[in-house]
């Protein structure tokens, strides 16, 4: 009888005051320990690949427009004598321009940071992924412990008979 075991380790809660992080990991091991290895990295890469564009196109965006945004600022430096502490209107308006392009790409930035998150999952969604693709593979839990008072991290042993 072959045999393919999964240890699912996570900490899904930390009390205020704990110096701890949440996490979620799993380990195979056994017959088809590689084949769900690499199922689980295409189900991490999945999620990866589809938020990543999005951030990367997102940060060419933000560079873009604090590019342009210095790109009138220097145009009113050079045009604007140094004894000269007045702007003129054109100035103004060009000054107001980048200030703009400038407030758009910071809030393209404070979006993208949530967007940058969601390229990996979180907690309780990476040990819900891990469940499914457990049981749709014929994996039984077989064994669970806690380890820890207030801080806990808990260990699930999965098991395959074939």
């Amino acid at each position: 009888m072959q045999k393919t075991t999964a240890k699912v380790e996570h900490r899904d809660y930390v009390p205020w005051g704990w110096f701890a992080i949440e996490f979620c990991h799993v380990d195979f091991y056994g017959f088809r320990a590689k084949e769900m290895e690499k199922k689980w990295e295409d189900i991490k890469h999945q999620r990866y690949l589809k938020y990543n564009s999005l951030f990367e196109d997102n940060e060419t965006t933000i560079q873009d427009l604090r590019n342009k945004a210095n790109s009138i600022l220097n145009k009113v430096r050079e045009s604007k004598p140094f004894y000269r502490f007045w702007y003129y209107k054109m100035e103004k308006q060009m000054i107001s321009e980048a200030n703009e392009l400038l407030s758009q790409a910071d809030k393209l930035e404070e979006g993208n940071e949530e967007v940058g998150k969601n390229r990996f999952f979180g907690t309780f969604e990476c040990l819900r992924k891990i469940e499914d693709l457990l049981q749709q593979n014929g994996f039984v839990l077989t064994s669970t412990s806690s380890m820890g008072d207030e801080c806990v991290t808990k260990t699930e042993v999965w098991t395959l008979e074939e």
